[in-house]
């Protein structure tokens, strides 16, 4: 450190300036995590691959169902609802932490000023005809200092930090997902019960017919006691059904209102569901996204999130090991000071210092190489959760659009077949009215229709659940943005296992949603 009330030498400042642009050059680049390493199971991808293309689900899916009510419905839940407002709030935090360590890596100015009555010491620098009486050391001045972070220990602890922001953001995206696929699938089985109840009462209303004539045809000796016994068993049973399509719909209709009144401060702000029965939506988006495997990460917001984990559990583990290297600063200081209070703004009293100071760990009881060695063992766990969460997700997306397919062959065979019982109780109508058959029988055919179309409405309900559960295995329009932050290739290191299948998203190794980068993070390189 030097220290003089003279400008400062050019030689001096020359090597200072050519110093900090040396260390800025040295540590643009922060270290690449490197593709992730992905092994899918083969029998995983051929089931894929023999899947029809379907295109990935788009954001604000659930448009496209044509239901006024589903839209109503999930803009008021996802408006506000605390467990989004909580996640949102953890994305926030996660990007303020980042710019805490960004401040700490730019160049820091201060102010200084004090005043002090000191008794020097006579054998010190300062002569003993002034050091033997009571001193008024004043200051006022501006100090400067900068961590060179000629390592990138500085960086590779801002770009963890926005990792972390990252999987904060993928984990808001994945609460919005779950809950409007929520709404949706207790929205589609309220629809479904309403549908049902109605045709259990039309039900309701020739079981009593078919269970009078039958008791008059037992009294007059024409069938046995036990047809009788049998149609009041359908009554029964039909109004046992008719009590739990009345709880499963007072049931939906709560849930519904819980999910979107969630979070409001009082019961008088809820909003009113005024929802109506209406005919289910037709859902025919059977198959799979050609490009599944390749697009998979940047797709489905829970491996986003781990991703983003795994990125900033590499960055932290560099940092780590930057931390144990030589770490170089400047500081400067420029201002006043005298010994006598009245002459501190004087020319004369003005004063500077600069120069470098180098630190270097020698003994630390080991501290530093453990933190490298904890940096491992996070990449390692963080990894082999992401390889873990891929290879499930696969298997659930191929599992849902096989549902899908089933489920759309069950609805449209059943489909068929309520259509021609209609059709018989249609003709068995007419017969009846032209005087060929008897009263019964049209009653007997339009309950067999009624039962072929409720056989229907139950397969065309479970393939609407299956088309919410393979929109959501699909991301439900979340994507990753293919803004990549810069990184130096001849840094990159992956910890992935030897000989095991890989590949890069598109994106590159560093993928940051729209909108996520600090802003802090464009001072570092």
């Amino acid at each position: 450190m030097n220290r003089h009330s003279s400008p400062f030498p050019p030689r001096l400042l020359a090597a200072a300036v050519a110093l900090a642009g040396a260390a800025s050059l040295t540590g643009c680049a922060v270290v690449a995590p490197g593709p992730v390493p992905l092994a899918y199971a083969p029998e995983a991808l051929e089931q894929a691959a023999a899947q029809p293309a379907r295109p990935w689900p788009q954001a604000g899916w659930w448009h496209g169902y044509g239901d006024p009510q589903l839209d109503r419905l999930i803009d008021t839940a996802l408006a506000g609802n605390p467990s989004l407002e909580a996640a949102r709030a953890r994305v926030e935090q996660a990007r303020r932490q980042a710019d805490v360590l960004a401040g700490r890596d730019s160049l820091q100015v201060g102010a200084q000023a004090s005043t002090d009555r000191i008794k020097y010491s006579e054998t010190y620098i300062i002569p003993p005809a002034v050091a033997k009486n009571l001193q008024t050391d004043s200051l006022l001045a501006l100090s400067l200092s900068w961590d060179l972070d000629l390592w990138g220990r500085n960086r590779e602890a801002v770009a963890a930090r926005l990792g972390l922001a990252r999987a904060a953001e993928a984990d808001a995206h994945l609460a919005a997902l779950a809950l409007s696929s929520r709404v949706a699938a207790v929205y589609f089985d309220l629809l479904a019960a309403w549908q049902e109840q109605g045709l259990v009462e039309s039900r309701q209303g020739l079981v009593a017919d078919l269970s009078a004539a039958a008791g008059r045809r037992v009294a007059a000796g024409l069938s046995p006691a036990t047809e009788r016994l049998l149609r009041e068993t359908s009554q029964e049973q039909d109004a046992a059904r008719r009590a739990a399509l009345a709880a499963r719909i007072q049931t939906d209709l709560a849930v519904l209102a819980e999910l979107s009144a969630s979070g409001r401060p009082a019961a008088a702000d809820a909003p009113t569901l005024r929802l109506q029965p209406r005919p289910l939506p037709v859902a025919d988006r059977a198959g799979l996204p050609a490009d599944l495997s390749a697009e998979l990460l940047l797709r489905r917001p829970d491996l986003a999130a781990l991703e983003a984990r795994w990125q900033a559990a590499v960055h932290a583990k560099a940092s780590a090991r930057a931390d144990r290297l030589p770490q170089l600063s400047l500081s400067a200081l420029l201002g006043f000071q005298t010994l006598t209070f009245d002459k501190l703004l004087n020319g004369a009293s003005g004063t500077y210092s600069l120069g470098p100071a180098l630190s270097l760990p020698i003994l630390d009881g080991g501290a530093r190489a453990a933190t490298v060695a904890l940096r491992d063992a996070e990449i390692d766990e963080a990894l082999a959760t992401l390889r873990q969460g891929a290879a499930a997700a696969l298997r659930e997306a191929v599992s849902a659009a096989a549902s899908v397919a089933s489920e759309s062959q069950q609805s449209l065979a059943l489909a068929g077949a309520a259509a021609r019982q209609a059709e018989v109780a249609q003709r068995t109508e007419r017969r009846v009215a032209a005087g060929l058959d008897p009263a019964p029988a049209a009653w007997d055919a339009r309950y067999r229709a009624l039962q072929a179309e409720q056989e229907r409405l139950a397969a065309d309900t479970r393939r609407l659940a299956a088309d919410v559960a393979l929109v959501r295995a699909l991301g439900g329009g979340y994507r990753q943005s293919a803004e990549a932050a810069p990184v130096s290739p001849a840094t990159a290191t992956t910890n992935a296992p030897a000989g095991a299948s890989s590949f890069s998203s598109p994106a590159g190794s560093l993928i940051r949603p729209v909108g996520l980068a600090s802003p802090k993070e464009t001072n570092h390189g």
